[in-house]
């Protein structure tokens, strides 16, 4: 299969991960990363191909692992890195705010979505018109800018000006018009 002596090379880019402290992951799969002889299986095969990571990332993922996939296009092994609990980027669930039913825009979306024909069973069809409505609803809720952060802002404006005596619905006013909401 080769020459199985280890070159000054080799041994400098061992010392090299051994002093950045990085390490093979667990791997699954094929045992041989490259073929010299794309699309023959009797051609030359070698281990060339590694999933490497620091001890930061195996402390946190401790059952993360990399499969090697078989050849397909090139004449290197797909690897494809498996982290177990980790799913990457998730939506923020969807929360209904009252405010969203007073606006003029509300009615229409949702008619425009309820009046959609979806085919099935009548729970289907209500479960996929209240998907379909996040958009909209999420497009109107952030249309006038971050909720939260405007609510902080009217709260600050609040306590920075707030004099003994005054009614708050006075301040409710002056929040409308110094934070648009």
């Amino acid at each position: 299969m080769g020459s199985s002596s280890v070159t000054a090379g080799m041994e400098d880019f061992r010392e090299c991960l051994y002093k950045i402290e990085v390490s093979d992951i667990l791997m699954s799969g094929l045992q041989y990363t490259w073929n010299k002889s794309h699309g023959n299986p009797d051609g030359l095969l070698k281990k060339l191909d590694k999933v490497m990571s620091n001890v930061a990332f195996l402390d946190n993922f401790p059952n993360a692992n990399a499969q090697f996939l078989p050849f397909v296009v090139s004449d290197h092994s797909p690897a494809v890195l498996n982290i177990p609990g980790f799913s990457g980027f998730k939506t923020k669930p969807f929360k209904f705010a009252n405010f969203l039913a007073t606006k003029p825009e509300f009615f229409p979306n949702v008619k425009k979505v309820w009046d959609s024909h979806i085919p099935g069973y009548s729970m289907f069809s209500v479960v996929s018109k209240l998907k379909m409505l996040k958009k909209p609803l999420r497009k109107m809720k952030y249309a006038h800018g971050d909720l939260a952060a405007n609510t902080l802002k009217c709260k600050e404006l609040l306590y920075e000006d707030y004099i003994p005596g005054i009614e708050d619905e006075d301040y409710g006013h002056k929040c409308e018009m110094e934070v648009e909401i």
